[in-house]
């Protein structure tokens, strides 16, 4: 992921009683494409998503699109509540693989570069 640059993009005004998933619509100060792989066993492989990492959420979208048009985004990692961010010996070539892990779930993700540009 990268800094968000400084170009002003419209997002979708917060309502007074926003679901956590609509509160991720609100730009995030790191951004960028990943890999995430489902945990559903019917979805093999890896989906690309687009990322927006805010103060306390991790949001996660199939486009970059939909969360400056304000869509809902797909899913979300609460930051508080993940007990390890750990790398993961990549199955799939020019991915570099890491797990977040939350009491209820583990997030498999993978970029394709080591840097944060």
């Amino acid at each position: 992921p990268s800094q968000r640059d400084e170009t002003p993009h419209k997002t979708k005004a917060p309502h007074k009683r926003q679901t956590e998933r609509e509160a991720c619509s609100m730009e995030g100060d790191l951004v960028g494409y990943l890999y995430k792989k489902s945990p559903l066993k019917r979805l093999k492989g890896w989906q690309r998503r687009w990322f927006s990492k805010t103060a306390n959420k991790v949001c996660y979208y199939s486009t970059r699109q939909e969360e400056e048009k304000g869509v809902q985004c797909k899913g979300f990692i609460d930051l508080a509540k993940v007990t390890s961010v750990d790398l993961v010996e990549s199955t799939t070539k020019g991915l570099f693989s890491f797990a977040i892990v939350t009491k209820n779930r583990t997030y498999l993700l993978a970029a394709t570069s080591l840097d944060i540009q």
